[in-house]
């Protein structure tokens, strides 16, 4: 597939810094047709004292056609693209990426007990110390650090 990217974009996939999504087919269209240039972009997060980035793709509307590139991004959904315009389109991606950021400086502990009283006050377990049990289980099964 052409697409055109920056010379940053290109460092970073070629020091591993970042991987290519899968692009749903209309984006992917509108990658080939130049309507959308990809970029790296970083996201940041301060737990604290501690903080931490990462490094995504970042897609940018661009050329004549930028407005296809746009409505490609939003599912076709032209309300989305006026309210959004051209830093809008990025913070979705920066905004799913924080959260992993901020639980990667607060550390496994902080997770589950925030976890565990969720669930209690919930009504999903009775007590913490049961919660905690089945939270502290569930990140085993899927390997998470606990």
């Amino acid at each position: 597939m052409a697409q055109k990217t920056t010379e940053a974009l290109d460092k970073a996939l070629a020091e591993k810094e970042v991987t290519m999504p899968d692009w749903p087919e209309a984006i992917a269209k509108a990658i080939e047709a130049e309507q959308i240039v990809l970029d790296v972009g970083t996201v940041k997060a301060t737990m604290g004292s501690k903080s931490a980035s990462a490094m995504y793709v970042k897609t940018i509307p661009s050329g004549p056609e930028w407005l296809a590139g746009a409505l490609a991004l939003q599912d076709g959904d032209a309300e989305k693209v006026s309210g959004l315009f051209w830093y809008g389109f990025d913070l979705g991606v920066r905004n799913n990426k924080r959260p992993a950021l901020i639980a990667q400086l607060e550390g496994p502990q902080k997770i589950i007990d925030r976890t565990a009283k969720d669930l209690v006050a919930a009504g999903l377990y009775d007590t913490l110390a049961e919660a905690t049990e089945a939270v502290v289980e569930g990140r085993r099964k899927k390997g998470l650090p606990v």
